[in-house]
């Protein structure tokens, strides 16, 4: 099976594009921290597509690991974005 790779920053409709995943069939990971540091984290086994932080940062690795991978870029109008981030920041959330 293929696998799918959400690249986009957070704020930029990463939990639409993993709800989507999942409406399509795909086993979507709801998390995938665990890859920030291991590429051979056990989330890789157990789903097939992946969103958020650290998939941004750790693609290289990612399609160098998954030869044939999908990837998905997701993006956003700057000033929203920021507008976005300051919210989630000042929410305590990230």
């Amino acid at each position: 099976a293929t696998v799918i790779f959400g690249i986009g920053l957070s704020r930029t409709a990463t939990t639409s594009l993993h709800h989507a995943f999942e409406l399509l069939g795909l086993r979507s990971a709801p998390t995938s921290v665990g890859l920030l540091r291991d590429l051979d984290h056990q989330v890789l086994q157990h789903y097939e597509a992946f969103t958020d932080n650290p998939i941004p940062f750790r693609y290289r690795d990612l399609d160098a690991r998954f030869p044939g991978a999908r990837f998905v870029l997701t993006t956003r109008p700057l000033e929203p974005w920021l507008d976005s981030m300051e919210w989630l920041f000042s929410q305590g959330i990230a």
